[in-house]
C-alpha cells in the first residue's frame, strides 16, 4: 500500500511532518522517528508553506471527488468543515496551541 497525502489523498507524497508538533519534516517514510505523522503531496506542501489553511481545507473536496464524489446527505460545506478541522489540529500542534 502506498502512502497518501493526509489532506487530499494524493499518492504522490513528498514530505512527512513528524508529530507531536509537526514542525519537523522528512523526505521519506523511513526517516520518520515518530508515532505520529501528517503526509503531504507537493500541492498540499505548497499550501502549508504559504500558510493557506483554507486552500488546504479545500483539498479535502479533491479527496472526496477521487473517492467517487460526495455521499448522499453530505454537502461540500460538510467536507470543508472536516478539512478545516484537520488543518486546525495540524496548525494547533505546529504553533504549540492546544
Amino acid at each position: 500500500m502506498y502512502p497518501v497525502c493526509s489532506f487530499c489523498g494524493d499518492q504522490a507524497v513528498v514530505v512527512w511532518f513528524e508529530g507531536p508538533d509537526f514542525r519537523s519534516a522528512v523526505q521519506s517514510a523511513d526517516q520518520v522517528r515518530s508515532d505520529e505523522a501528517y503526509l503531504a503531496c507537493a500541492v498540499c506542501l505548497s499550501l502549508i508553506e504559504a500558510t493557506d489553511r483554507e486552500g488546504l481545507a479545500a483539498r479535502a473536496l479533491v479527496r472526496q471527488q477521487r473517492k467517487g464524489g460526495l455521499k448522499p446527505g453530505v454537502t461540500e460545506q460538510d467536507v470543508l468543515m472536516m478539512g478545516r478541522h484537520l488543518t486546525d489540529i495540524f496548525w494547533a500542534a505546529r504553533s504549540g496551541a492546544k
